[in-house]
C-alpha cells in the first residue's frame, strides 16, 4: 500500500554535499578518456589539502541522527511538547536524504494521533486524526524505523479509520495485521468495521474480521455485545435475516446496548416483512408483536435521544405494514416534531407525505418541501439509514410523477421549484444558484460511474448547471451591490462560469472581482482568470496573469494550480524549458505534497515537457543531417540524438514515477503511451551507432541495448492494448481510441526494428484487422509487405499489397488521409503501384 519513493527528489542543498562515492557513480557513466582526467581532477583536489575537501565531503551524519534518537526518547517519555518541536527543526534540515526524515513524520503523526484520542469533540478529533494519517502516510513512504515499523502501520490504519477515510485505512490495516499479529483483536475491529463503510461496503470481508474479533476470549462484555451488533447490521445489509436475528438475540437484557439491539430486530422484522415470501396474517402478527416490545423498551428510563427516535420511527413502520395509515401518519408526524433534524425526522416527514398524498396533494407537497428546504444547499453528503439517497430520490420523483398524473400540475411544478420557492428576491436567487450547485456535482458524481458515451452526455449537462449557477449568483451580485456579499456573490459566480466552462462570462467576471481590489481574493480570481484565458486560446494573455499569481503569492496554495497553468500556456507556445522550470518549482521547491491534485498534475506534466524537448532533439538530429552521407551531418545529428537518448531516460524516469504514484490518473493513460514511446525513441541511438563502430564486442553491446529498449517497448504497448481493448470501442475517449491504435502500428513496427519479422507480420494484422476500413490500414499493408521480402517471400509481399489496393478502394471517399497517414489518395493509388512491380 505504500506509495513509490521519488526518484530525484532532493533538494539542492542534499546535492551540493553528494559523497565522493556518489559522484564516482555518476562519473562511470562518461567515455572511458573522460573517466581518467575526472579521476586525475579528484585526486588532484585531495591531494591539495583539508579546505578543499571539505567542499565535497558531507557532513558526519551523527548529528541528525543523535537528534532523531533524543526526540524518540522524549516521545517515549510522554514530553510531547519537546518531541513535537525537535521533529519539526529536523524535517527543515536540507542535508539527508529523502527517507532519512520517515522518523521525524512519524514522530508527529504518532503525537497527532494521541491528541486527537484526547479530543471530546467529534469533528476537531477527526480533523486530528486525518492530520495524524497525512504524516504517517508520509512517514511510511519514507521509510519508518523498523523498530516502530509496526507501531506505525497500526497507529496509520487507526488514524484513517477514525478520521473516516475507510477505503485507505484497510490497506494499512491490513499490512499491520500481517506484521504484528499479537495485536491482531484490536486490527480486527478496525477493519470489521472499515470494511462495513466502504462505498461500497464490503461485507463478506467485513463480517470474516468482525467474527475473528469476537472469537477473541479476552474481550470484555460490553465490547463482545458491540461487535455482536455489528454482525447483525452486516448480516441484515447481506440480507441474511436469520442469521442476523440470531445474533442481535444472543444480547441480554441487562445489557447497556439491549435498547440498540431492539432497535436492530425491528429493521430486520421491517426487511422480513417486505420479502414477498412472507404471508399477510403473519407479518401482521410479527408486527403487533414487535410493537409490544418496542413500547416496553421505550417505556424505560434513561434511554438516548437516538434510541427514542427510532423506536418512534419504527413504531409508524409497523403501523404502516400492518394497513392503519391514519396512526401511522399520526405518528410520523410526532417523530417530525419531536425529534426535528434527525435522520428519523426526515424519515417520517417523507413516510408521511407519501400516506396522505392521494387524498390532500397540498398538504403533501408542503411536507416535502420541508424536507427538501432544510437540505437545499447543504454542502454534506446526503446520509440517511432509513430513507438511503436512491430510495429518497425515487420517493420524490414517483411524488412528482403522481401529482402530474393526477392532475394536480401546479403542486407537481411546486414541488419540483421546492428547493427554490421564494422569501424574497435574493433568497430565491440565493437559493436557485445553489441547487444548480448541487445538481451539477451530482451529475459529475453520476457521470465518474457511468461510461462513454454515457458520461460526457452527463458531463456536459453538469457544465450547464454549472453556467446556469453562474448567471444566477451574477444577478444576485447585482441586487447586493452594496452589500459586503457583493465580492463574494461575484466570486463564486466566476468560479461557477469557469466549471461551467464558460469562459468568456468567468473571465469577465474575474474581471470585476479584481477590479474590487480586495487582496484576499485577488489569487484565486488571478488563477481563474489565467485559466479562463488559456482556454479561450490566450496564451500570452493568460502567461501574464499567471506569472503574476506566482510571483506575487508564491506560497500561496492557488500559486501552484497557477504555476501548473502557466507551464500549459508556455507548452503551448513551445517554450519548454521555461515550462520546466515552473513545474519543478511545484514539485521540489515548495511545501506541495504528493498527496495534491497539483503535486500530481505538475508531475504528469513534467513528463510531458520532457518527453516533448527529446522529441524536439530527436527531430532536430534529422534535420541536420544524420541519415545523410555527409560526415559533418553525421556528426553533428549523433550528438543531438545523445541529448535526445538522455532526455528520453528523463522522461522515462518521471512518467514511471507519475503511472506508479497515480495510477487510476486520468492522465495515466496517456503517460503510459508516452513511456512506450520514450523506449522505443531510445533504441535509435545505439541503432544509428552501430553504423560507425568495428569492435565486436561494441557491435553487441549496442545491439543489446536497442534490442532491450524495443522489447521493453513492444511490452508497454501491449499492456495498452489490453487495458484499452477491454473496453468497447463505442465507450472508449477520443484520446484512448487513438492511443490504442497507435500502440497497434507502433508495437508491429518495434517488432519490424528488431527483425522479428514473422511477429511483426502478426502485429500488421492485427492493426489491418481492427483498422480495415481507415486508411492508416494502408501503412500497416506496405510493411507487411517489407517483412516478407526481408524474409524472401517476394509472391505473398505481392498479394498483400494486392489486397491493400483491395481496402484502398473500399476507404469511404471522405476519409481524411492527409491527418492519418503520410500520403493522400492518389499518392498512395501510384506508391502501391510501384511497389507490385519491385
Amino acid at each position: 500500500m505504500g506509495k513509490a519513493k521519488p526518484t530525484s527528489h532532493k533538494p539542492a542543498a542534499a546535492d551540493a554535499h553528494a559523497a565522493p562515492a556518489g559522484l564516482l557513480s555518476r562519473l562511470l557513466g562518461t567515455g572511458r578518456r573522460r573517466l581518467i582526467k575526472l579521476a586525475c581532477l579528484l585526486v588532484a583536489i585531495i591531494g591539495c589539502g583539508g579546505a578543499l575537501t571539505l567542499v565535497f565531503w558531507p557532513a558526519p551524519q551523527a548529528t541528525y541522527a543523535q537528534k532523531l534518537e533524543q526526540t524518540f526518547a522524549e516521545l517515549d517519555k510522554g514530553n510531547r511538547a519537546f518531541a513535537r518541536q525537535s521533529a519539526a527543526k529536523l524535517l527543515t534540515d536540507g542535508s539527508v536524504s529523502y527517507s532519512e526524515h520517515g522518523g521525524a513524520y512519524y514522530i508527529l503523526g504518532i503525537i497527532t494521533l494521541q491528541e486527537a484520542d484526547e479530543q471530546i469533540n467529534l469533528p476537531k478529533r477527526q480533523m486530528l486524526d486525518l492530520v495524524a494519517a497525512r504524516y504517517l502516510e508520509e512517514a511510511h513512504s519514507r521509510g519508518m524505523p523498523e523498530t516502530r515499523r509496526r507501531e506505525g502501520l497500526f497507529a496509520m490504519g487507526r488514524a484513517l479509520h477514525d478520521a473516516g477515510r475507510h477505503g485507505r485505512s484497510v490497506p494499512a490495516l491490513q499490512e499491520a495485521l500481517q506484521e504484528w499479529p499479537e495485536e491482531a483483536t484490536r486490527i480486527h475491529a478496525l477493519l470489521a468495521e472499515s470494511y462495513s463503510r466502504l462505498q461500497p461496503p464490503k461485507l463478506a470481508e467485513a463480517l470474516e474480521h468482525n467474527q475473528q474479533y469476537l472469537a477473541s476470549p479476552t474481550l470484555s462484555n460490553e465490547e463482545r455485545d458491540t461487535n455482536t451488533l455489528l454482525s447483525g447490521r452486516i448480516l441484515l445489509a447481506q440480507k441474511s435475516l436469520r442469521e442476523a436475528e440470531l445474533a442481535v438475540r444472543a444480547i441480554s437484557g441487562d445489557s447497556p446496548l439491549y435498547p440498540e439491539a431492539v432497535i436492530l430486530q425491528g429493521k430486520i422484522l421491517l426487511k422480513a416483512l417486505a420479502s414477498p415470501d412472507d404471508r399477510p396474517d403473519e407479518g401482521i402478527t410479527a408486527a403487533a408483536a414487535m410493537q409490544d416490545q418496542l413500547r416496553k423498551l421505550l417505556a424505560r428510563d434513561g434511554l438516548t435521544v437516538s434510541v427514542l427516535a427510532q423506536g418512534q420511527l419504527l413504531l409508524g413502520r409497523f403501523y404502516e405494514e400492518q394497513g392503519d395509515t391514519r396512526t401511522a401518519a399520526s405518528q410520523y408526524d410526532a417523530v417530525r416534531r419531536n425529534f426535528f433534524g434527525t435522520q428519523e425526522a426526515t424519515a417520517a416527514t417523507i413516510l408521511h407525505a407519501d400516506l396522505i398524498r392521494t387524498e390532500h396533494p397540498q398538504d403533501a407537497v408542503v411536507l416535502y418541501k420541508r424536507v427538501l428546504t432544510h437540505l437545499a444547499g447543504s454542502e454534506e453528503e446526503y446520509a440517511n439509514d432509513w430513507l438511503p439517497a436512491e430510495e429518497f430520490r425515487e420517493r420524490i420523483s414517483v411524488a412528482i410523477d403522481d401529482l402530474a398524473e393526477r392532475g394536480h400540475f401546479a403542486d407537481a411544478v411546486e414541488l419540483a421549484d421546492a428547493l427554490v420557492a421564494p422569501v424574497s428576491v435574493m433568497a430565491k436567487l440565493e437559493r436557485q444558484a445553489s441547487i444548480q450547485r448541487a445538481w451539477a456535482r451530482q451529475l459529475e458524481d453520476k457521470a465518474q460511474k457511468e461510461t462513454m458515451p454515457n458520461s460526457s452526455v452527463t458531463e456536459a449537462e453538469a457544465r450547464q448547471h454549472w453556467r446556469e449557477a453562474g448567471v444566477l449568483g451574477r444577478k444576485l451580485a447585482t441586487l447586493r451591490l452594496a452589500t459586503r456579499q457583493f465580492p463574494d456573490d461575484l466570486a463564486r459566480a466566476a468560479e461557477d462560469f469557469r466549471r461551467g466552462h464558460g469562459y468568456e462570462q468567468a473571465a469577465a467576471v474575474y474581471r470585476e472581482v479584481l477590479a474590487q481590489e480586495s487582496r484576499e481574493r485577488e489569487p484565486e480570481a488571478l488563477a481563474g482568470l489565467g485559466e479562463a484565458l488559456l482556454s479561450l486560446s490566450k496564451p500570452d494573455e493568460a502567461l501574464a496573469v499567471l506569472n503574476r499569481c506566482a510571483e506575487t503569492y508564491p506560497r500561496h496554495p492557488i500559486a501552484y494550480r497557477a504555476r501548473l497553468l502557466a507551464s500549459l500556456a508556455l507548452m503551448e507556445e513551445g517554450k519548454l524549458p521555461e515550462a520546466k522550470e515552473l513545474l519543478s518549482d511545484n514539485l521540489y521547491s515548495y511545501s506541495l505534497t504528493p498527496e495534491s491534485i497539483d503535486w500530481r498534475d505538475s508531475l504528469f506534466a513534467l513528463g510531458t515537457v520532457l518527453f516533448r524537448q527529446a522529441a524536439e532533439l530527436e527531430s532536430k538530429s534529422r534535420l541536420v543531417g544524420i541519415d545523410r552521407a555527409g560526415a559533418e551531418g553525421r556528426r553533428e545529428g549523433l550528438a543531438l540524438l545523445e541529448q535526445a537518448h538522455a532526455a528520453f531516460e528523463d522522461a522515462l524516469r518521471t512518467l514511471v514515477e507519475a503511472v506508479e504514484r497515480y495510477s487510476d490518473a486520468p492522465q495515466a493513460t496517456e503517460a503510459r503511451y508516452r513511456i512506450a514511446e520514450s523506449h522505443r525513441h531510445a533504441a535509435k541511438l545505439p541503432r544509428k551507432r552501430l553504423a560507425n563502430v568495428t569492435i565486436q564486442t561494441s557491435i553487441a553491446t549496442l545491439h543489446r541495448q536497442m534490442q532491450e529498449q524495443l522489447q521493453a517497448a513492444v511490452d508497454a504497448y501491449s499492456v495498452l492494448i489490453t487495458r484499452l481493448s477491454d473496453k468497447e470501442a463505442s465507450l472508449l475517449l477520443p484520446l484512448e481510441a487513438t492511443i490504442l491504435r497507435n500502440c497497434y502500428f507502433c508495437r508491429a513496427d518495434a517488432l519490424f526494428d528488431m527483425a522479428r519479422f514473422e511477429e511483426a507480420i502478426q502485429a500488421y494484422s492485427a492493426a489491418t484487422n481492427r483498422y480495415q476500413h481507415d486508411p492508416e490500414s494502408l501503412e500497416a499493408y506496405v510493411q507487411i509487405a517489407s517483412c516478407y521480402r526481408r524474409l524472401g517471400r517476394n509472391s505473398e509481399a505481392r498479394r498483400t499489397l494486392e489486397q491493400a489496393r483491395v481496402v484502398l478502394e473500399r476507404v469511404r471517399p471522405d476519409a481524411d488521409f492527409d491527418r492519418t497517414t503520410r500520403l493522400a489518395r492518389q499518392e498512395w493509388v501510384q506508391l502501391l503501384d510501384w511497389l507490385r512491380t519491385l
